[in-house]
């Protein structure tokens, strides 16, 4: 199993610092829940994770899914 620290590093680089931040947030800085949700595929999203959006280079989308998320506001 790969460590958490290394796995949260990744999605750093993969999704930038203000998306992380935001990520983090969402998940009350419980580094090991946030990795999973970011590499998880999501149905709402067509079964992609937001690693996938992030590669894709929809950083953007992501951050307004996870304001949402943060909001209270499920798409």
């Amino acid at each position: 199993m790969e460590d958490v620290d290394s796995r949260y590093k990744e999605m750093e680089e993969l999704a930038g610092n203000d998306l992380s931040a935001k990520i983090a947030e969402l998940f009350e800085s419980h580094k090991d829940l946030a990795v999973f949700w970011f590499y998880k595929p999501k149905f709402s999203i067509g079964n992609k994770s937001p690693a996938d959006y992030c590669r894709e280079g929809k950083q953007g989308e992501m951050e307004k899914l996870v304001e949402q998320l943060v909001h209270g506001v499920f798409p």
